[in-house]
């Protein structure tokens, strides 16, 4: 997921199944899903107010939150008009949505989303790039704790920008971010509990004590085998 290899993630949701991996996008507020292999890379049109929806799921701790505009409207003497509350659901567990930021945290420090740190974006964040077929579509979703925004670039109608979703979307994304936290850093994410750390043999996915290790996060009882 750090590097965007698909192939991997393909895999991976041909061994989940394609039936529960579309009922959770369906969850997260997609609509128009479909039940086929390239949905777990995001074949899907969506929009950025969709995207958004859906990434909220994480730094929420597992639930979704349906944005609105407006959340009250006062008269000039301060009186409520009108009021609007956020819906919220649960899709997943806090647990399992803390993996997902861990993994999007690595793809900041060390894969496609790494030159947001180049450029200077110190604190705990996490994030996407996305990149359509013959680079058509540019994207990038990032968050901290309390922030989530959205990032696409491309043309109204469909031609090639020539660019990847981390050369465009992922520079605006994070000159955006620095500005937000110019004079304070984020507030680290929440880790919830029933989550262990192991080092991990990079090469062999197993625990180990050796060389090419890896810190990384498990849900309690998840662990992988000890390197033999």
């Amino acid at each position: 997921l750090e590097k965007s290899l698909n192939v991997a993630i393909v895999n991976l949701a041909a061994a989940v199944g394609l039936e529960p991996l579309a009922d959770f996008f369906r969850q997260a507020g997609f609509s128009n899903v479909s039940a086929v292999p390239s949905l777990a890379i995001g074949a899907i049109e969506a929009t950025p107010l969709e995207l958004a929806r859906a990434y909220t799921i994480f730094p929420n701790e597992g639930v979704r939150a349906d944005p609105v505009s407006i959340l009250s409207v006062a008269d000039p003497k301060g009186r409520p008009l009108q009021q609007s509350s956020v819906a919220l659901e649960r899709v997943i567990s806090a647990q399992a949505a803390y993996l997902v930021i861990e993994l999007m945290k690595g793809a900041l420090d060390h894969g496609t989303g790494r030159a947001a740190r180049a450029m200077g974006l110190a604190g705990d964040f996490a994030g996407k790039t996305g990149t359509t077929n013959d680079y058509k579509d540019n994207w990038f979703v990032g968050y901290s704790r309390d922030l989530l925004a959205v990032v696409w670039v491309g043309y109204d109608e469909p031609r090639s920008i020539g660019l990847t979703g981390g050369a465009t979307a992922l520079e605006i994304w994070t000159r955006f971010m620095r500005r937000v936290y110019r004079n304070d850093p984020p507030p680290a994410f929440l880790v919830p509990e029933g989550l262990e750390w192991k080092d991990i043999d990079a090469e062999r996915g197993c625990v180990a004590r050796n060389k090419n290790l890896l810190r990384e996060v498990f849900i309690s009882g998840t662990t992988p085998r000890k390197c033999p």
